[in-house]
């Protein structure tokens, strides 16, 4: 007894107490895809076969899916979700290489910073996706705020800077996702308003594109809830607002990128406006509080985007960066009631290694800031970030081992040694004016999971997904997550069926894939490039899927399906074009759990093709399904010939099902909301469908007859994939901006917790499964852990469930645990 407590505790200790390592073979290190290419598919799934998708899905559903009863459509069936919706993260992750800041933990995309003026430790940042969040204590803890308001696309934040309870956000993320319009609190963020201006700010009829850069309140007239100026630089113009962000009037037209209030007098202020082929392009001047506005520097038309910084220390004077094909162009300052230029050397911004320097994404990452306290130092970011000690005439690098694409960086108001940043690696700080720099990405769930992520077969929250420039990552749920391979944006990802310490991850249209494996104590892990090179067209994301009785055998799709029996050493094409040529190219992919004969592929515009015999024929089965983009295909886990798809775009059905190998299709979109739907999950033995959109999540009890909303706890956020588990009855859920979520839908009879190996005692036996199987190496014979194994009722298998069971062993077990009770 003695020889396996202690051995088990060893097994523990080891898994707890190990950092994991990264163990690199023949694996290259990726750069993220270009925000445009990315942006595209995005936005063209969901366009097609018109010419760009412009709605904003919230308008459609969030009624139905998070402000309404439950019932979506009429019918007898009822929602039967067990458990509310609860986050697993990743709650700061390890991306190590040149592009990410190991051994510091990075995080999802953050657009916007905002500091309280009088207390550094209480921070506002707003994630690209994924909402605003407040910290009160310098970032050791992050509270979400806008979870379910109307968008949770951040583009700027302003905290009134007399009453900090006053705070306001643009939603819409520059360059990328749509907003709607302003939200504005009076109690620090606990509750908001939903303001559009009355089309301003946001068209009311829910087709827009709408982006926001800046919001700027006038400190002379701040701290009230009804008389403040506030300034609101976004894509389709300037706009003010005289009542504190009620109601507001367009002062200037066409893309403005930003808008600063002068430190020292709040009657000037500069604009800057932008755009290729705008000749009315450059800085403007208002002396009347934003009122009325004088163009006083042209930067021509081919200006894409500027910036503008101010700083006390030098009154009626801005700086300004110019970006002209994506590039940093030029650094202006311009100063009195001229705006007299001088033009800034800014050397060293290019000319270094060119994984040191300003990048060529300008429109999309970019930051100037200048010091409140010394004009000389100028701050500027792109892709890397630089500091000038002369006023902008020279830079050189800082923060050159933190992640890369800076889009926010602010001076703590009461202290300028403060520095917050936000970048695509998550937030930052600096407490010595920018020398050194730590991660504050704690809780702070904000990552953006693209489609194919995958669970292990029985190990609870162990999954493996792909995130947005943080390339594949793995965890075991709400915790610290590890890299998987270093690939810039990541992708499909995909669990060997028979060997749990194996999983296979891919990146973006590249053919890049790995197999990744494991040791048995999950301590480290090996990585091995088994991609092809191929000029195929693809989709920015290839999917990717392992044979469910076959681990020698993965198929990965272009527009064409190619397949490996040997692990990934040799790939062969095996079929033709599977789309309908042009662009397009395959989009979902699967194989059929029950006889892998059976394969499945859907395409970009609109096809579903359908093999019987491996692969070797594809059939056409989609001739009386919509002409949209096939965003799922779940085939059923006991019949060969059913699968459910889900389709993207709008003023179509949106989910059908087969039972014939696709010879008849039914429509099951009921009155589903008209947005884009991207997963959908068949839990197997039961009549449950659950489908994801857009918008919310929603269940079915009766095969698509009837839906529910299934939201309980569940952010308002664009969910690209669900997977089942059917080991633990866990459903998983990935979000494009708050991280993975996941919630119970099946529970199992009584069990006698703590009893692993199902003998009918809990002794220590039961603890060295449980160990096993935390760490993924449990015997093929032995019976399935969940529920059993979880011996403090959590939920989920982990080191508790191992030290409560040795403790019942022994006789020290709480009363308060389920450990040794039949539940």
């Amino acid at each position: 007894m003695n020889t396996i407590l202690n051995t088990t505790r060893t097994l523990m200790v080891l898994a707890l107490m190990v950092a994991p390592t990264m163990v690199q073979a023949q694996v290259e290190e990726q750069r993220e895809a270009g925000f445009e290419v990315r942006r595209e598919w995005m936005e063209q799934l969901r366009a097609y076969p018109f010419g760009e998708y412009t709605q904003n899905p919230v308008y459609a559903a969030r009624a139905a899916a998070f402000r309404a009863p439950a019932r979506v459509t009429a019918g007898s069936a009822s929602s039967i979700q067990v458990a509310p919706w609860r986050s697993v993260g990743p709650f700061g992750f390890q991306t190590s290489g040149f592009y990410g800041s190991s051994p510091n933990a990075d995080g999802g995309r953050i657009r916007a910073i905002a500091i309280h003026p009088t207390n550094p430790s209480i921070v506002y940042a707003g994630s690209a996706s994924g909402g605003v969040w407040r910290t009160n204590n310098g970032g050791a803890t992050w509270t979400p705020l806008t979870d379910n308001q109307c968008s949770l696309n951040t583009g700027t934040i302003a905290i009134d800077p007399v009453n900090p309870n006053i705070v306001y956000v643009g939603t819409g993320e520059p360059t990328q996702s749509n907003g709607c319009g302003l939200l504005r609190s009076f109690d620090g963020g606990t509750t908001w308003t939903e303001i559009n201006g009355a089309g301003v700010l946001a068209p009311v009829n829910g087709t827009q594109n709408t982006r926001a850069y800046r919001i700027r309140v006038a400190p002379s007239l701040a701290g009230t809830q009804n008389t403040s100026v506030v300034l609101y630089a976004a894509n389709n113009g300037l706009h003010r607002s005289t009542n504190s962000g009620s109601a507001w009037t367009t002062v200037l037209t066409g893309f403005v990128s930003d808008v600063e209030f002068d430190p020292a007098n709040d009657n000037i202020v500069w604009a800057a406006r932008a755009g290729a082929g705008n000749n009315t392009n450059g800085v403007y001047r208002s002396t009347d509080r934003g009122a009325s506005w004088t163009q006083v520097y042209s930067t021509g038309s081919t200006v894409q985007r500027i910036s503008l910084a101010v700083s006390p220390t030098t009154p009626n004077s801005v700086w300004a960066v110019e970006v002209v094909s994506a590039r940093m162009d030029k650094l202006v300052r311009l100063d009195g009631a001229s705006a007299t230029p001088t033009v800034l050397t800014a050397q060293g911004v290019y000319g270094a290694q060119s994984r040191l320097d300003f990048g060529s994404q300008g429109t999309y990452d970019l930051v100037l800031e200048v010091d409140p306290q010394d004009a000389n130092t100028v701050i500027v970011g792109g892709s890397r970030m630089y500091r000038s000690r002369d006023g902008g005439q020279s830079f050189s690098v800082i923060a050159y081992d933190l992640h890369v694409d800076w889009h926010a960086f602010e001076y703590a108001p009461s202290d300028p040694n403060v520095i917050v940043g936000g970048c695509d690696g998550g937030v930052h700080a600096s407490y010595d004016r920018g020398n050194s720099w730590v991660s504050r990405n704690t809780n702070i769930a904000v990552t953006q999971f693209y489609p194919g992520i995958a669970v292990h077969p029985t190990i609870p929250d162990f999954i493996a997904g792909g995130l947005q420039d943080n390339s594949s990552v793995w965890g075991f749920g709400s915790g610290f997550w590890t890299m998987s391979a270093p690939s810039g944006d990541g992708g499909w990802n995909a669990f060997s069926p028979t060997n749990s310490n194996v999983f296979w991850t891919t990146s973006y249209g590249t053919g890049f894939i790995v197999r990744v494996t494991r040791n048995p104590l999950g301590t480290s892990i090996a990585q091995t490039q088994r991609g092809f090179t191929s000029s195929d067209r693809k989709a920015f994301l290839s999917p990717m899927v392992i044979d469910p009785l076959n681990s020698t055998t993965l198929y990965y799709a272009t527009y064409r399906l190619w397949r490996t029996t040997n692990e990934g050493v040799q790939w062969g094409v095996l079929t033709g074009d599977l789309t309908r040529g042009g662009g397009a190219t395959i989009t979902s992919l699967a194989v059929s759990p029950v006889d892998p004969r059976v394969i499945w592929v859907g395409t970009s515009d609109g096809n579903v093709q359908l093999s019987q015999d491996a692969g070797a024929t594809f059939t056409l089965v989609s001739s009386a399904l919509p002409l949209r983009a096939v965003t799922d295909i779940a085939p059923d886990a006991a019949v060969p010939g059913r699968a459910v798809i889900t389709h993207s775009g709008t003023g179509s059905g949106h989910v059908y099902a087969s039972d014939d190998f696709g010879a008849n299709w039914t429509n099951l979109s009921g009155s589903l909301p008209d947005i884009p739907f991207n997963a959908v999950v068949m839990v197997p033995g039961t009549s449950r469908l659950f489908a994801a959109a857009d918008v919310g999540i929603y269940e079915s009890t009766d095969n698509g007859m009837s839906w529910s909303a299934a939201n309980q706890g569940f952010p308002n956020a664009r969910v690209l994939d669900l997977v089942y588990q059917a080991a633990t009855g866990n459903l998983y859920a990935s979000t494009y901006g708050r991280g993975l979520w996941a919630t119970t839908i099946v529970t199992g009879a009584s069990v006698l917790r703590g009893d692993v190996n199902a003998d009918g005692f809990v002794n220590a036996f039961d603890a060295s499964l449980a160990q096993q199987a935390l760490v993924g190496v449990l015997p093929a014979s032995a019976p399935n852990p969940m529920p059993r194994a979880d011996a403090n009722c959590n939920g989920t298998l982990d080191s508790g469930d191992v030290l409560s069971i040795l403790q019942f062993a022994v006789g020290s077990a709480s009363a308060a645990l389920c450990v040794g009770k039949q539940q």
